[in-house]
Protein backbone atom coordinates (compact mmCIF):
# COMPACT_ATOMS: atom_id res chain seq x y z
CA UNK A 1 0.00 0.00 0.00
CA UNK A 2 2.62 2.55 0.83
CA UNK A 3 4.40 1.63 -2.53
CA UNK A 4 1.37 2.62 -4.38
CA UNK A 5 1.14 5.88 -2.51
CA UNK A 6 4.97 6.55 -3.07
CA UNK A 7 4.42 5.86 -6.91
CA UNK A 8 1.10 8.01 -7.02
CA UNK A 9 2.76 10.93 -5.35
CA UNK A 10 5.66 10.87 -7.82
CA UNK A 11 3.30 10.90 -10.59
CA UNK A 12 1.75 14.16 -8.86
CA UNK A 13 5.27 15.77 -8.30
CA UNK A 14 6.35 14.97 -11.52
CA UNK A 15 3.09 16.48 -13.24
CA UNK A 16 4.24 19.80 -11.25
CA UNK A 17 1.62 19.29 -8.82
CA UNK A 18 2.51 20.62 -5.06
CA UNK A 19 1.17 18.14 -1.76
CA UNK A 20 1.22 18.21 1.36
CA UNK A 21 1.54 14.99 3.75
CA UNK A 22 0.32 14.61 6.84
CA UNK A 23 1.08 11.02 8.34
CA UNK A 24 -0.55 8.94 6.20
CA UNK A 25 -3.00 11.83 5.06
CA UNK A 26 -2.61 13.48 1.05
CA UNK A 27 -4.32 16.72 0.86
CA UNK A 28 -3.56 18.38 -2.84
CA UNK A 29 -4.93 21.68 -3.02
CA UNK A 30 -5.85 22.86 -6.25
CA UNK A 31 -7.47 26.36 -6.92
CA UNK A 32 -9.33 28.93 -4.37
CA UNK A 33 -10.69 32.16 -4.92
CA UNK A 34 -13.98 33.91 -3.23
CA UNK A 35 -16.38 31.91 -5.64
CA UNK A 36 -15.35 27.82 -5.04
CA UNK A 37 -12.68 25.91 -3.78
CA UNK A 38 -11.56 23.16 -5.76
CA UNK A 39 -9.57 20.24 -4.94
CA UNK A 40 -8.32 16.72 -4.65
CA UNK A 41 -8.91 15.10 -1.34
CA UNK A 42 -7.11 11.74 0.18
CA UNK A 43 -8.63 10.22 3.50
CA UNK A 44 -7.15 7.85 4.23
CA UNK A 45 -10.11 5.87 5.14
CA UNK A 46 -11.11 8.69 7.34
CA UNK A 47 -13.03 11.93 7.63
CA UNK A 48 -12.86 14.88 5.80
CA UNK A 49 -13.90 18.17 5.92
CA UNK A 50 -15.10 20.33 3.23
CA UNK A 51 -14.98 23.82 5.02
CA UNK A 52 -11.25 23.24 5.71
CA UNK A 53 -10.54 21.65 3.06
CA UNK A 54 -9.13 19.24 5.04
CA UNK A 55 -8.64 15.27 6.20
CA UNK A 56 -9.91 14.89 9.54
CA UNK A 57 -10.58 11.52 11.97
CA UNK A 58 -13.43 9.07 11.48
CA UNK A 59 -16.96 10.56 11.45
CA UNK A 60 -15.39 13.88 11.82
CA UNK A 61 -16.02 16.64 9.46
CA UNK A 62 -18.39 16.31 6.63
CA UNK A 63 -17.96 13.31 5.41
CA UNK A 64 -16.58 9.27 6.19
CA UNK A 65 -15.54 6.92 3.49
CA UNK A 66 -15.31 3.59 5.05
CA UNK A 67 -14.36 -0.33 3.71
CA UNK A 68 -17.84 -2.08 4.85
CA UNK A 69 -17.05 -5.99 5.64
CA UNK A 70 -20.31 -7.08 6.87
CA UNK A 71 -22.72 -6.93 3.78
CA UNK A 72 -23.43 -4.96 1.67
CA UNK A 73 -19.56 -5.38 1.42
CA UNK A 74 -18.03 -2.61 -0.47
CA UNK A 75 -17.00 1.63 -0.18
CA UNK A 76 -19.59 3.48 1.63
CA UNK A 77 -19.75 6.38 2.64
CA UNK A 78 -21.40 8.61 5.42
CA UNK A 79 -22.65 12.16 5.90
CA UNK A 80 -21.61 13.14 9.55
CA UNK A 81 -22.29 15.48 12.31
CA UNK A 82 -25.47 16.64 10.38
CA UNK A 83 -24.29 16.55 6.95
CA UNK A 84 -26.22 14.97 3.97
CA UNK A 85 -25.10 13.06 0.68
CA UNK A 86 -26.64 12.13 -2.61
CA UNK A 87 -25.76 10.70 -5.65
CA UNK A 88 -26.78 12.31 -8.66
CA UNK A 89 -26.23 9.84 -11.42
CA UNK A 90 -27.50 12.12 -14.71
CA UNK A 91 -24.94 14.33 -14.41
CA UNK A 92 -20.90 14.53 -14.69
CA UNK A 93 -19.18 16.19 -12.11
CA UNK A 94 -18.66 18.72 -14.71
CA UNK A 95 -21.83 18.96 -16.00
CA UNK A 96 -23.36 19.65 -12.27
CA UNK A 97 -23.82 23.14 -11.74
CA UNK A 98 -26.31 23.26 -9.17
CA UNK A 99 -27.26 21.18 -5.87
CA UNK A 100 -30.60 19.66 -5.68
CA UNK A 101 -32.96 21.27 -3.73
CA UNK A 102 -35.22 18.80 -2.39
CA UNK A 103 -34.23 17.52 0.62
CA UNK A 104 -35.64 14.08 0.65
CA UNK A 105 -33.08 13.29 -2.20
CA UNK A 106 -30.34 13.62 0.50
CA UNK A 107 -29.41 10.73 2.89
CA UNK A 108 -26.18 9.72 5.34
CA UNK A 109 -25.10 6.49 3.96
CA UNK A 110 -24.71 5.44 0.57
CA UNK A 111 -22.59 3.43 -1.66
CA UNK A 112 -19.37 5.13 -2.64
CA UNK A 113 -18.88 4.40 -6.27
CA UNK A 114 -16.21 5.04 -8.60
CA UNK A 115 -16.95 8.07 -11.38
CA UNK A 116 -20.38 8.93 -9.62
CA UNK A 117 -21.82 12.37 -8.81
CA UNK A 118 -22.20 13.32 -5.34
CA UNK A 119 -23.66 16.55 -4.31
CA UNK A 120 -23.67 16.86 -0.16
CA UNK A 121 -24.70 19.79 2.24
CA UNK A 122 -22.33 19.91 4.87
CA UNK A 123 -22.71 20.53 8.62
CA UNK A 124 -22.40 24.22 7.92
CA UNK A 125 -25.52 24.12 5.35
CA UNK A 126 -23.01 24.80 2.34
CA UNK A 127 -22.71 22.46 -0.77
CA UNK A 128 -20.26 20.59 -2.32
CA UNK A 129 -19.69 18.39 -5.59
CA UNK A 130 -17.45 15.21 -5.96
CA UNK A 131 -16.66 12.00 -7.12
CA UNK A 132 -14.64 9.63 -6.34
CA UNK A 133 -11.42 8.39 -8.57
CA UNK A 134 -9.42 5.93 -6.42
CA UNK A 135 -10.31 3.84 -3.56
CA UNK A 136 -6.51 2.33 -3.00
CA UNK A 137 -4.31 2.88 -1.59
CA UNK A 138 -7.43 5.01 0.54
CA UNK A 139 -10.73 7.22 -1.30
CA UNK A 140 -9.13 9.94 -3.32
CA UNK A 141 -11.90 12.44 -4.75
CA UNK A 142 -12.21 15.58 -6.75
CA UNK A 143 -14.58 18.31 -5.36
CA UNK A 144 -15.97 21.65 -5.47
CA UNK A 145 -16.84 22.92 -2.51
CA UNK A 146 -19.26 26.35 -2.74
CA UNK A 147 -18.29 28.33 0.28
CA UNK A 148 -20.93 31.26 0.26
CA UNK A 149 -24.09 29.09 0.66
CA UNK A 150 -25.52 29.13 -2.10
CA UNK A 151 -26.45 25.68 -4.35
CA UNK A 152 -24.52 27.20 -7.79
CA UNK A 153 -21.73 24.92 -7.74
CA UNK A 154 -19.69 26.01 -11.36
CA UNK A 155 -16.48 24.46 -12.51
CA UNK A 156 -13.61 26.62 -12.04
CA UNK A 157 -11.31 26.10 -15.13
CA UNK A 158 -7.41 25.96 -14.01
CA UNK A 159 -4.46 26.22 -16.28
CA UNK A 160 -1.28 24.93 -14.74
CA UNK A 161 0.15 28.70 -14.31
CA UNK A 162 -2.86 29.81 -12.08
CA UNK A 163 -1.77 26.44 -10.31
CA UNK A 164 1.71 27.10 -10.30
CA UNK A 165 0.85 30.47 -8.55
CA UNK A 166 -0.86 29.45 -6.11
CA UNK A 167 2.67 27.72 -4.24
CA UNK A 168 4.77 30.71 -4.98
Amino acid sequence: MKRALTIAVSLMLLAGLHLIVLGEILIIPFAANAEIVHGFGHCGLGGWDFSDSAAVDLYEGDLSIVYVVDPPIGYWMSATNGAAVTMVSDSTLEELTTAPQDPSLYDIFLPALLMETYVIRTVEGYYAKFRIFLYLPAPTFEYYYQPNGSRVLPVEQSSWGQIKALYR
